[in-house]
């Protein structure tokens, strides 16, 4: 049995738990509204501790258990933007409004929390910075098809994860110089993360790179030495 750890960059993750979780809704002809037409996010979808048992249950199928055996599993996720008075930021119509919703911010808090608590993991934390506002595709689209004005509901923030991939990066070079484990699985689609998987590969450490159908740079391929794609 060859140790292993497993590191997965949350962000990318969350975008794919969230869409197949709305898949699974729409199939079943469920409502993905909200009464007010915005679209239901991830805190209304699902509970934090359903949340965080899809996270271990997919941190433990990125594992071959026939030839591997879990060393860590580091996850690394940004707590919710609530940096005090710049938690209310000038909003496209005019208004000054929140950033995160309470509900968002108490979820990805009480998920963050479980996952503390579970047997083999370890959270890392990163920031948030806030990057202006887009409108939903939805909404636009709507807004084009029926000449609608748009509402403070058609926009959504831009949040940007900083520190994530500098702490992936560090983290793959200690476990690999420190010789703690002969595979990583890598649950990340960052070419900036190249040249970490280039040297714990030069220590011995083979790489096993997991992308959740995301578009995978071909440096990132070149250099892993085994590509999977667990369900999530």
């Amino acid at each position: 049995m060859k140790k292993t750890a497993v590191l997965i960059d949350a962000g990318l993750l969350r975008v794919k738990i969230k869409q197949a979780i709305r898949a699974n809704i729409r199939h079943a002809g469920g409502v993905l509204t909200r009464p007010d037409g915005s679209m239901k996010q991830i805190h209304d979808l699902i509970s934090p501790q359903d949340y965080a048992q899809r996270v271990v249950r997919f941190a433990k199928n990125c594992v071959d258990p026939k030839t591997e055996e879990i060393y860590r599993i580091f996850f690394y996720d940004c707590p919710p933007y609530t940096a005090g008075p710049s938690h209310i930021k000038p909003h496209p119509l005019g208004a000054a409004v929140p950033i995160t919703e309470p509900a968002a911010i108490a979820h990805q808090k009480q998920v963050l929390d479980i996952l503390r608590g579970e047997e083999f993991f370890a959270v890392r934390t990163g920031e948030l910075s806030f990057d202006g506002w887009v409108p939903l595709q939805d909404a636009l689209a709507d807004v084009i098809g029926t000449s609608r004005a748009f509402t403070a509901a058609d926009f959504k923030p831009v949040l940007r994860q900083k520190g994530v991939d500098l702490k992936i990066g560090v983290d793959t070079t200690l476990i690999a110089t420190q010789r703690k484990v002969e595979r990583l699985v890598l649950v990340a689609c960052d070419s900036d993360l190249v040249p970490a998987m280039k040297f714990a590969r030069r220590e011995g450490v083979q790489i096993v790179l997991v992308s959740l159908g995301a578009s995978v740079k071909k440096l990132l391929r070149e250099h892993a030495d085994i590509y999977r794609k667990p369900r999530y």
